[in-house]
């Protein structure tokens, strides 16, 4: 994580504007005139909290109050207007910090003291059912649908577009990829991600986003980085759901699958290649349908209603669709944004290694779904199974059997 911040990323803080000569409106002058250099002996000081899409600084002002500046690294996939459109209308229903000030390059908003919380903290039970509840509250929010709306500038799923953009961007890339990394460990990834561009896997991407789909406004980036837990003055525990950069109309099954699929994935992993996904404590079938249940719940439709088991199905089936384009759109995010201006080292490439990890995920659910074969990595993979004789008829032997991983039973 140290890496990422003060190498790699840096230059996206240099790329939005210099920090030094960062201004504050007017209207903050009462508060503090200008913010100081980290470790100055001011009073004041800005404080480095976390770097992706946005550039994020704890404030601390003459006054002893706080804020937090959010300077705008920009992203082709952001829009802000959109951002900006849903956190106030989520401020001022209790759902959002309040919005001090706003700009084209960055904002301030309210600091509250709170926890991130960890990947361990969101796959507790009840806490999943929290996250199912904040989502659903998002996803029928008439009100907020209704002040985005105008806003919104593409009426089709955000999931469709940055599927459709990415692999257009990775089949212009493809052969300037493959010959830069020649015959190094990640050949076989770059050549297997090739089959996409066959008439047989186009097929399947469209099944997997059909048109006709309801189209919800979504959140897109479900993980527990972007899950604020807190305690209000009364004493009681409140979960915020913050980071609305990619917000968006998309299937409404979309972020449950992201929920389901991304809870495995440990993010702040200190050594390479930054991330470890834990499988051991993937959600059950049985969990995925509770979950699912609760979150229709929490639309206002009840386990009594004629429809609502009907509901579940369709609902279930929609986010294993969407589990598998969520899986896909993280192997070309991996290949895509990796900067192949840059020498390639295959030793030091996470996002490459990123999008290995989500490419063997992707093949899991295509051959489960579909019955096809697309992983076929030369390297043994070695999988501990725990306890389970496996019968050589089933489909996980045979899976494991044609993609060469090694059985240790």
């Amino acid at each position: 994580y140290q890496r990422r911040v003060h190498g790699e990323y840096t230059r996206n803080i240099k790329m939005v504007q210099d920090i030094d000569s960062l201004s504050i409106p007017d209207s903050l002058a009462p508060l503090s005139p200008a913010l100081s250099k980290e470790g100055d002996s001011s009073t004041r000081k800005w404080t480095l909290l976390h770097v992706g899409t946005n550039t994020n600084y704890l404030l601390e002002w003459v006054n002893g109050t706080k804020s937090v500046l959010k300077l705008y690294n920009f992203c082709s996939k952001v829009d802000h207007n959109i951002e900006i459109g849903v956190i106030e209308v989520l401020s001022e229903m209790g759902l959002y910090p309040k919005v001090i000030y706003k700009c084209p390059s960055y904002r301030i908003e309210e600091y509250i003291e709170s926890a991130q919380l960890e990947l361990f903290d969101v796959r507790k039970p009840a806490m999943m059912l929290l996250v199912a509840e904040l989502i659903s509250g998002l996803h029928h929010n008439a009100p907020l649908r209704e002040l985005v709306n105008p806003l919104l500038t593409s009426k089709d799923a955000f999931i469709l577009n940055v599927c459709k953009n990415w692999l257009e961007d990775f089949k212009t890339q493809y052969e300037t990829i493959k010959n830069k990394i020649g015959e190094s460990k990640h050949k076989p990834l770059i050549e297997q991600l090739g089959q996409l561009f066959k008439k047989e896997y186009q097929d399947i991407i469209t099944t997997l986003l059909p048109q006709g789909r309801e189209l919800v406004l979504s959140h897109n980036d479900i993980s527990p980085a972007n899950l604020l837990s807190f305690t209000e003055k009364d004493g009681h525990n409140k979960l915020y759901l913050i980071d609305y950069e990619y917000c968006a109309l998309n299937y409404r099954g979309y972020d449950l699958a992201v929920l389901i699929e991304d809870i495995v994935t440990d993010y702040r992993y200190p050594s390479y290649p930054t991330f470890k996904m834990h499988n051991e404590i993937k959600l059950s079938g049985e969990e995925e349908v509770k979950l699912i249940e609760h979150y229709l719940k929490c639309s206002g439709l009840t386990a009594s209603s004629p429809e609502f088991s009907a509901q579940v199905t369709k609902l279930k089936a929609e986010v294993d669709d969407c589990k598998i384009i969520f899986q896909l759109a993280g192997v070309l995010w991996g290949v895509i944004t990796n900067d192949w201006t840059k020498e390639y080292n295959p030793e030091n490439c996470w996002r490459l290694e990123y999008a290995a990890a989500r490419w063997r995920n992707f093949s899991f659910h295509i051959h489960s779904r579909f019955g096809i074969s697309i992983l076929q990595s030369k390297q043994p993979f070695h999988c501990c199974l725990y306890r389970i004789s496996l019968s050589s008829n089933s489909v996980l032997y045979q899976l494991l059997s044609e993609q060469n991983f090694s059985l240790i039973i």
